[in-house]
């Protein structure tokens, strides 16, 4: 390690070693493959990705429901479906009990991105839980589905 002039060398691994920063090193392990894959392929950004698979899941839903299905932030999301919308992946229509609300659904081209990159994400899941026991991947599902209630 290099060290600064003017500077100790120091070290604290508290947050490296923190359940939160172990799971976030999980998720960009996850992730990292897909840029390479569909990114390039489709142009399409990770959170465009998240998108698809939160319209492919709850069709219809608002911009702040994608949000908050994905975990993402409101911006980044709607930053990711205006994206969709240009690429002629998502369309929007007005919720007819709030005028104010957009509605937004895949297309047929984004439907054929989501049956494109689903079957990987798929595989690509079973590769990484594969060997962890039903029981483990149950209470992994169980502690995440309390972090997303939070």
């Amino acid at each position: 390690m290099t060290e600064m002039p003017g500077s100790s060398p120091r070290r604290d691994r508290r947050v490296a070693e923190t359940v939160s920063f172990r799971l976030l090193q999980a998720v960009n392990r996850m992730t990292r493959p897909f840029h390479d894959e569909f990114g390039r392929r489709f142009g399409l950004g990770l959170s465009e990705w998240r998108a698809v698979m939160a319209l492919a899941a709850v069709p219809g839903s608002s911009g702040r429901e994608v949000a908050e299905i994905t975990g993402l932030d409101p911006m980044a999301i709607s930053r990711a479906l205006r994206r969709l919308e240009k690429e002629g992946r998502a369309a929007r229509s007005p919720d007819p009990g709030n005028r104010k609300r957009q509605r937004w659904m895949l297309t047929r081209e984004g439907w054929e991105v989501f049956d494109a990159v689903m079957p990987v994400a798929l595989e690509r899941d079973a590769h990484l839980f594969g060997h962890v026991s039903e029981a483990d991947r149950a209470a992994l599902d169980r502690v995440l589905t309390m972090l997303s209630e939070t």
